[in-house]
């Protein structure tokens, strides 16, 4: 199996601080701490993983999703599971 992660960060970020580097709005501000070690496809992620999710093909990604972060428009931000952070953009690619 191929390694899911396609760019490792050279530090961790926190989901606060990439809310503040993208422009993004977090919309749970208890999550700005979670830590986030790399960036992973939507339909990979992981615990650590900042994700992003864009579009009407990717939406059903959404309930499902495995990571620390997912950066997506405002129409998708209810669907994301408990616990992960969801920073807001309205081009999250």
């Amino acid at each position: 199996m191929t390694d899911p992660v396609f760019f490792a960060p050279s530090r961790r970020f926190t989901a606060g601080e990439v809310a503040n580097l993208t422009g993004s709005v977090l919309v749970d501000s208890d999550l700005s701490d979670r830590s986030i070690e790399a960036l992973a496809p939507a339909s990979e992620g992981g615990e650590h993983a900042l994700v992003f999710v864009d579009g009407r093909r990717n939406f059903a990604l959404m309930q499902s999703l495995r990571a620390a972060a997912v950066l997506c428009p405002a129409e998708f931000a209810g669907k994301a599971p408990a616990g992960i952070a969801v920073l807001i953009h309205p081009r999250p690619q």
